[in-house]
């Protein structure tokens, strides 16, 4: 998956983050014969790239979110969680953290490193999860939305100094 956020609007109260995402998704669908045949939206197996792009409204002094939307879907379980674009900077590595993705909360490890960005290497503090994950995502991909239930590989860097 890649993103990219932009700021849209700053004040001394709230922060306005516009959040875009691609990423590539492979659906492996069982149960009943009716999906093992697949259907107009999904095939019983295949892979697709999809777009996500959400607006989320956080607070400055808690870091949560005071409002979520994902193309026309406000997020309300979201709603006083905190933002997932930031970290503390008082991380250390190796400890585990809670993080909040995609709606609920799953515990990274910590590990020290850097990224590229922008031709620039920079100190990064690196949180990384793979373990079960159960989740429902709105996807700008035939206008559909996905649940899954599976194994996640995730990976999220932070600039080191500021936690963003």
């Amino acid at each position: 998956m890649q993103g990219r956020v932009t700021v849209k609007d700053v004040n001394e109260s709230a922060l306005v983050l516009e959040n875009s995402k691609e990423g590539d998704v492979s659906t492996y669908l069982y149960g009943c014969s009716c999906h093992k045949q697949g259907s107009r939206i999904f095939s019983p197996t295949g892979s697709f790239n999809y777009t996500q792009v959400g607006v989320d409204t956080i607070d400055r002094k808690t870091l949560s979110y005071t409002s979520s939307m994902v193309g026309l879907d406000y997020r309300s379980s979201l709603i006083g969680m905190p933002a997932q674009d930031f970290v503390a900077t008082t991380l250390k590595e190796g400890q585990l953290v809670p993080y909040c993705y995609l709606g609920q909360e799953i515990n990274c490890s910590v590990k020290y490193g850097s990224i590229e960005f922008q031709g620039v290497n920079i100190s990064a503090v690196t949180l990384r999860y793979y373990g079960p994950i159960t989740s429902w995502m709105p996807l700008a991909v035939k206008g559909r939305g996905v649940y899954w239930n599976g194994t996640a590989d995730y990976t999220f860097n932070f600039e080191m100094n500021t936690g963003y």
